[in-house]
């Protein structure tokens, strides 16, 4: 039985094998590794296309998001107090809520929980059957692995001061993460471009088209 690779050459007469090379077996490895679930009958330009396009994706995404980062560290450092203050309200006012909602869907959930454990308890007290009971066994277990769930997400509120130096280091930290991270996928850009530019010569000198 063929594979999705061979199918190329058993399916087109005209695939030669420098041709299988770079549109086929190229993309199982990591220059095209973005065409790993992609159709089999992408022409080698529409691959050369896709992987820049692809790469070049990552780029711009840094490269926005590096922008975004610049302009909450401007932001924060002409902050003044009545600004953090502001601020911090407005996160503290969020965390309140999410505190009480998490609270409150964490109680139901236990409710709910609490009903069951009771249901099973009461069926595996009185069942005479074995495998009833291990089925009780197994549904309380599962139950006791929900612990968290049932308890809720409790975030701390944060004094004003620490909200401020948190603040502050996460948006440099934010910053320099993109930085790093732009200068690595515009690399990226470029071995890519290359790797393939080199497949494509290399089949061609020794296999020709």
């Amino acid at each position: 039985m063929p594979t999705g690779y061979t199918a190329m050459i058993d399916e087109d007469p005209t695939m030669t094998t420098a041709r299988w090379v770079r549109e086929g077996l190229a993309r199982a490895f990591g220059v095209c590794i973005a065409l790993r679930d992609e159709s089999f009958d992408l022409t080698e330009g529409q691959i050369i296309e896709r992987i820049t396009k692809d790469a070049q994706h990552t780029v711009d995404y840094h490269n926005d998001a590096l922008e975004k980062a610049k302009a909450r560290l401007n932001e924060i450092q002409a902050f003044s107090k009545d600004d953090w203050t502001d601020e911090w309200k407005q996160a503290v006012s969020k965390i309140e809520v999410g505190n009480t909602e998490s609270k409150g869907e964490a109680d139901a959930i236990k409710a709910r929980h609490d009903s069951v454990r009771e249901d099973l308890r009461k069926l595996g007290a009185e069942t005479t059957s074995e495998s009833v009971k291990r089925l009780v066994e197994f549904g309380l277990n599962q139950l006791n692995l929900t612990i968290n769930e049932e308890e809720g997400y409790h975030q701390e509120v944060p004094i004003l001061e620490t909200y401020i130096t948190h603040e502050g280091e996460h948006a440099l930290w934010y910053f320099n993460y993109h930085i790093e991270e732009l200068e690595k996928a515009k690399k990226r850009l470029e071995e890519t471009i290359a790797t393939y530019s080199e497949i494509q010569a290399e089949t061609k000198r020794i296999l020709g088209n």
